[in-house]
């Protein structure tokens, strides 16, 4: 059976779109592999500043200030003071992922203290 240039030509389309296909997964999996770069958004709804540590740098965020922010862990971990009135820091941790919005809120059941929803 004889190829036409047509069909030469439609097989030279796909075999160079394989290509590019294989070189967009490569690029891919080399940034999961090495981790890549998660982005995700933190807010503070409380009525006070809120020390964090994200990849073990201490951040503040203050009252009603929202931040983007980036970390080279993925899942990402932000560790917080969740109960702030009480003397020295008891950490609470929270996984965040790409993507996503997270807010420091007042507890539902217990408003002095702080939660990390999202």
């Amino acid at each position: 059976m004889a190829m036409t240039m047509e069909t030469a030509q439609l097989n030279n389309q796909s075999i160079l779109q394989n290509f590019a296909l294989v070189e967009e997964l490569n690029e891919q999996a080399a940034e999961i592999i090495s981790g890549g770069v998660i982005n995700f958004t933190v807010e503070n709804a409380t009525s006070r500043f809120v020390w964090h540590r994200l990849n073990n740098s201490t951040n503040v965020i203050t009252s009603g200030e929202k931040r983007a922010c980036a970390s080279n862990r993925n899942p990402g971990i932000i560790e917080f003071d969740a109960n702030p009135r009480l003397f020295g820091i008891q950490l609470t941790s929270k996984e965040v992922f790409d993507g996503g919005t997270y807010k420091f809120q007042p507890k539902a059941t217990d408003p002095s203290m702080i939660e990390l929803v999202g």
